[in-house]
């Protein structure tokens, strides 16, 4: 059944393109109820037709936007440091995501399960904003949590702060909207930890002390426990840049 909810992951991406890229690819078109926009001057390989769409754009260009929309001031030194304007893209991209009912972000370093899953439209209609990563997060599509990224809470990072230094504050993360619902009540929140981490300096796949492997088949990822008696299903699992050597056999 077609989801009621349209959600587009909104992902600028520069530099050159992942060695696993087809893999999340195909992952992500294995979502068809999820919308994707890939913000890039790279030839990804994505048909027409997908539910991945490229949107045009240089890093000069995105660069441009932020600064007209964000302030003149705003530091965005190189690619990385788009992390920190993350919760700024309700705004940045209001233009593209008119008509959808919650937008987010993810990265490519990631392999999607099925996510309807994990945000069917009952889940989707009580909350605001769910998961808190910087690899997976949506925002309800409002003028109040498309601004929130503005706010200023005690001992928090700010985005005044975070957008005039070259230094990457990890604001999707740690900054205002990872607090906002703890100074704001009204704001429904819903996290859980429902993807695996690669672990970033281990060559192994480790859950606690024993192996770990993820199986994707037919849109559905799951989690294979070495010892465990049966795998469990996850939305999806974080590589971490990891360098992979890809071998696609009946892609």
């Amino acid at each position: 059944m077609e989801m009621k909810n349209r959600v587009v992951l909104i992902i600028p991406y520069f530099g050159r393109i992942p060695d696993y890229f087809e893999l999340w690819l195909r992952s992500a078109e294995a979502n068809p109820d999820f919308t994707f926009f890939l913000y890039t001057d790279l030839p990804f390989p994505v048909r027409e037709d997908s539910n991945v769409k490229i949107k045009h754009i240089t890093f000069a260009q995105i660069k441009q936007l932020i600064r007209q929309k964000c302030g003149a001031d705003s530091i965005v030194g190189d690619p990385y440091k788009l992390c920190d304007y993350k919760p700024a893209f309700g705004e940045l991209f209001a233009e593209d995501i008119e008509g959808f009912d919650f937008w987010g972000f993810c990265d490519v370093d990631v392999i999607l399960g099925n996510l309807k899953h994990y945000l069917p439209d009952e889940h989707l209609d009580r909350h605001d904003k769910l998961y808190s990563h910087g690899h997976f997060c949506l925002m309800r599509n409002n003028g109040k949590m498309n601004s929130l990224y503005r706010k200023v809470y005690p001992g928090v990072v700010d985005f005044e702060y975070t957008r005039r230094t070259n230094y990457v504050c990890h604001f999707d993360e740690n900054g205002t909207i990872a607090y906002a619902p703890e100074y704001d009540g009204e704001i429904r929140f819903y996290n859980r930890w429902s993807f695996y981490d690669v672990p970033a300096n281990e060559y192994r796949m480790m859950l606690g002390e024993n192996e770990t492997y993820a199986v994707w088949k037919d849109g559905t990822l799951m989690l294979h426990q070495v010892g465990a008696e049966k795998p469990r299903e996850i939305m999806y699992i974080h590589l971490q840049k990891r360098k992979m050597m890809l071998l696609m056999q009946n892609m």
